[in-house]
């Protein structure tokens, strides 16, 4: 339970610090850090959602794919938020598809 935990903190946290540096102009090109939001949103995936949750995390990523268009439009802030926002489709996308994964594994075999 520990490491699930410890990948939601370093996805959420790398994934807002990743955003906001972004946001405000600073050129990050570590193709690792964007390695390491995935390997956390599998693992979050893998680890930290539930059955009983899958509905709602499932809506939920899938509002913050959305939502990041939407924001872009905001004058003034839209490039900040769209940048974080992203930032949490990098961890949220992954930890999805494990998720639609798992519940599809687990409905075919019920």
């Amino acid at each position: 339970m520990k490491i699930g935990w410890m990948a939601f903190l370093v996805g959420i946290v790398g994934a807002l610090i990743l955003g906001l540096l972004q946001g405000f102009g600073v050129a990050v090109g570590a193709t690792w850090i964007t390695t390491v939001l995935v390997i956390a949103g599998i693992i979050i995936g893998l680890m930290n959602i539930s059955e009983k949750e899958t509905v709602p995390f499932m809506i939920s990523a899938f509002v913050i794919g959305l939502g990041s268009a939407g924001l872009a439009t905001l004058p003034f802030v839209g490039g900040m938020f769209n940048s974080v926002l992203i930032s949490l489709v990098q961890v949220a996308s992954p930890a999805g598809v494990v998720v639609a994964i798992k519940t599809v594994i687990s409905k075919s075999m019920s």
